[in-house]
């Protein structure tokens, strides 16, 4: 299900927020409550039936909620004194209120396949530091152009800057004529198998086309096949993709992304190493991404990043936190003035240079107008929810022997 409202579609089924056609980066969470409550007309809904629904027996911080509204406003341009979009009804709880109908996902795949390349995301800020990163992500585009086929691995922690990352090089390489496919790999269950690569097809093929080509993945079975159990059948579906991206590739050079590896299905990843051998003379990069926390000694992703790692054109790409004058950068863009270097200091120690963490401590700090005042002080407050929820994801993915 697509809903458009203004000059904003939400995508059900993507999981993605646009304006004007173009992706705009938002949390799941603040996903799920936008979806949640323009799903619900202009009814109000309560503090207590957002948090029962979307965060069923979880013990959340009260302040949780609204700084998801905030998050969301934020994304739409929604200005909080006027609240065309998302209105608060001081002690009831918020309504949609904008006008929203809904729209044919099969006629936005055609549009989509039709207008050519996937837009770059739109950002509400810049983009910071990275240089080492995009340098070799640069060469690999320059391998691509000439005919050589590139795989590279972006890693790191959560929050770090992956998908950012990624889309800054797909910006680029869409104005140097490098067409964008991007395919987001999905955390919870549900999902069909080859779901990245489902999404990735479905912006070179029409819904026919793909019935036709890979039945077992098409609109009217999709979410039903488990996978595929036949090897011999499981080649030839590989080898038909293979053969669809490169000749793909031979009119326009292709970045192909995927975000969220370490969530991807088994038969996802089965494609993906295939395709790092079988496209080696072609004009494609694949270029996925993977939170390196993630993947224990027992994770499904282990085996192909050992085979990757023995690909001469492959190469893994490390994220670590920001530099101090990185940060810097960084809250100047957020703050929109030059921050005071005790400031600096104390956020970059606080969060290690953590895009997100920086983001959300600054974000706070701007909510309560402690910007221009005492800083150092004000980081001694609670943590920001969101780095709340962060830290605690991560634990929960943890072993109990550790």
């Amino acid at each position: 299900m697509i809903w458009a409202f203004g000059d904003h579609e939400l995508d059900e089924e993507l999981y993605q927020l646009r304006r004007r056609g173009r992706p705009i980066r938002i949390e799941p969470r603040v996903f799920d409550v936008l979806l949640y409550l323009l799903q619900r007309g202009e009814r109000v809904v309560s503090k207590r039936e957002l948090l029962d629904a979307l965060w069923p027996g979880e013990a959340v911080s009260e302040s949780v909620l609204p700084r998801c509204i905030a998050a969301a406003r934020r994304a739409l341009r929604d200005d909080p004194s006027r609240q065309r979009v998302i209105q608060t009804v001081h002690g009831r709880g918020y309504r949609f209120v904008a006008k929203a109908r809904e729209r044919d996902p099969a006629a936005e795949q055609v549009a989509a396949r039709d207008a050519g390349p996937v837009a770059a995301p739109e950002s509400t800020t810049g983009f910071v530091g990275r240089v080492p990163a995009l340098v070799r992500l640069r060469g690999a585009l320059e391998e691509i152009r000439a005919g050589r086929g590139r795989v590279a691995l972006l890693v790191g922690e959560p929050g770090i800057g992956k998908t950012r990352t990624a889309e800054e090089l797909a910006a680029e390489a869409q104005r140097e004529g490098v067409r964008w496919l991007a395919g987001r790999c999905y955390e919870g269950e549900g999902a069909p198998a080859f779901w990245p690569w489902l999404q990735v097809l479905r912006a070179l093929l029409t819904p026919a086309e793909l019935d036709e080509l890979v039945p077992e993945l098409g609109s009217a079975g999709a979410r039903d096949e488990p996978g595929f159990d036949g090897e011999q059948v499981r080649f030839r579906l590989f080898d038909a993709i293979a053969q669809l991206l490169s000749k793909a590739a031979r009119n326009q050079p292709l970045l192909v992304t995927l975000d969220d590896l370490h969530w991807a299905d088994p038969d996802s990843l089965r494609l993906l190493d295939f395709l790092a051998t079988e496209l080696r003379s072609a004009s494609v990069l694949l270029l996925a991404s993977y939170r390196d926390v993630e993947v224990r000694r027992d994770h499904a992703l282990r085996p192909l990043l050992g085979a990757l790692a023995r690909q001469p054109h492959c190469e893994r790409i490390a994220l670590r936190g920001l530099e101090r004058e990185e940060v810097a950068a960084l809250v100047d863009q957020l703050a929109g003035t030059a921050p005071k270097p005790e400031l600096v200091d104390a956020v970059a120690t606080m969060t290690e240079g953590n895009p997100f963490f920086v983001r959300e401590i600054v974000g706070l700090l701007a909510e309560e107008g402690r910007l221009g005042g005492d800083e150092t002080g004000a980081l001694t407050l609670a943590l920001p929810q969101g780095i709340v929820d962060a830290v605690g994801r991560r634990l929960d993915s943890l072993s109990d022997d550790c």
